[in-house]
């Protein structure tokens, strides 16, 4: 008698997609660039379909920047507590111009100069370096006590603000490596810094989030906070709308909120995402954001309650 051979079947779950930690909108507005443990991709917008991916040797990916002529994207990452690296490769073809060591850590964040020249890095190394984009003699600052998180290059060139887990936001001479003051108010790790843009009277603004749940809007040449706004859950990112009307929040609730760097008022916009939302993005067209985070998730925010 034939006996028939036993059939097993094994069932294997899916591995969760890794988060979306960093977006970049492309100069001409048509695409998304997103940054994972998977990768970098280009997305289509506004149906976000995967377009391509671009192959980097980076083992992770935590920033992606444009320089202001769209000609260059900056990749920073690395590997965790061996080595940080910076790539700058061509836009809109992808391919590598060169690549930027930067120091034993993780490269964290990315921000370019006016004139696409130099690229101010932020290291888990607790360093700030100033790197020219084409290679060369990079400048290395220790500026913090613990990693530094982000960074921004203020629009004359003249400063850069950098900020990170020891709490503080330090206004940077990258020339010289002075540090003209420190803003010490956030009572935190400070995650992350946006440069309002557009026109607008006074001293150039500068909001901030942290761990402390705190938005904070500064006039950073002057050393003024400004004032600040306390959100349900703590931010994660910061990304102004165009115009600068708002500044937008993602936070670890999954939710994006709008600031109103004037009256402060808060206003939440949904959907948001299931678990962590760790990026957001204006679109250039106004009228939405993409928002992305826990499990590779990414989506368009619409923008119409604030009306930016």
């Amino acid at each position: 008698m034939l006996l028939a051979p036993s059939l097993t079947i094994l069932l294997l779950a899916a591995a969760p997609s890794p988060p979306i930690i960093a977006l970049a909108i492309t100069p001409n507005g048509a695409q998304v660039v997103t940054a994972s443990q998977a990768g970098v991709q280009i997305h289509s917008l506004p149906d976000l379909a995967i377009k391509r991916s671009l192959a980097t040797d980076l083992v992770q990916v935590h920033d992606l920047a444009f320089s202001p002529d769209g000609k260059l994207l900056a990749i920073a990452g690395g590997s965790p507590a061996e080595q940080g690296r910076v790539e700058v490769r061509q836009w809109p073809d992808a391919t590598l111009k060169t690549t930027l060591a930067a120091g034993g850590d993780l490269a964290y964040r990315l921000a370019w100069n006016a004139d696409n020249s130099q690229l101010a890095i932020a290291g888990g190394d607790r360093k700030v370096r100033i790197a020219p984009a084409s290679g060369g003699e990079t400048k290395t600052y220790e500026c913090h006590s613990a990693a530094v998180l982000s960074t921004a290059w203020l629009p004359a060139d003249d400063l850069v603000l950098s900020a990170g887990i020891d709490q503080s936001i330090r206004v940077l001479e990258p020339a010289t490596g002075n540090i003209r003051r420190s803003l010490d108010n956030h009572t935190a790790a400070v995650r992350d810094l946006a440069i309002r843009p557009g026109k607008h009277d006074g001293p150039v603004m500068v909001a901030s989030c942290g761990a402390d749940r705190t938005v904070r809007f500064w006039q950073p040449t002057i050393g003024r906070l400004v004032r600040f706004v306390r959100l349900p859950s703590p931010p994660t990112a910061l990304a102004w709308t165009p115009s600068g009307s708002h500044v937008l929040a993602a936070c670890e609730d999954g939710k994006l909120r709008a600031v109103d760097p004037q009256t402060i008022e808060v206003q939440h916009l949904g959907p948001g995402l299931d678990g962590v939302a760790y990026a957001v993005a204006a679109l250039r067209d106004r009228r939405g954001a993409v928002l992305a985070g826990a499990g590779g998730q990414l989506r368009i925010v619409p923008l119409d309650a604030i009306k930016p």
